[in-house]
């Protein structure tokens, strides 16, 4: 018990998960697609990289960092892929795609792609999301 006035400081172990993302397609009666996006490894670091730069030097190397998480490309990928699938199945044509409010379902290339393949979208309230 910490006493009254000071502030009470709680250590908690730290630990380093690696996320995966998981897109999927579903319909009423079957799983269409699903696709899963492993991380990008971990790029080797030098220690160049982690000194300060102190005027004039240029010793120092600049570290382009790698983009995490899902991007519009990994979408776009996955939507292709589900799109190859759906194609063979004629009942599925002209079928409304519902997908969640995500910023990344609403990227032009993403729309675009399922407006040119005859499909339409249609996105959940954000109540239900």
């Amino acid at each position: 018990k910490t006493p009254a006035g000071t502030r009470t400081v709680v250590k908690t172990a730290k630990t380093k998960v690696t996320s995966h993302s998981v897109i999927g397609a579903i319909h009423s009666s079957v799983v269409h697609h699903v696709s899963l996006k492993k991380p990008s490894p971990k790029p080797e670091t030098n220690n160049i990289a982690k000194k300060k730069r102190k005027g004039d030097d240029t010793s120092a190397v600049d570290v382009k960092l790698v983009p995490k998480g899902t991007t519009t490309v990994h979408s776009t990928k996955f939507v292709n892929e589900f799109f190859d699938i759906m194609n063979e199945d004629e009942y599925l044509k002209d079928s409304y795609l519902v997908m969640d409010n995500a910023s990344i379902h609403k990227s032009k290339p993403i729309i675009r792609k399922i407006k040119v393949k005859g499909y339409r979208i249609m996105y959940l309230s954000p109540l239900l999301a």
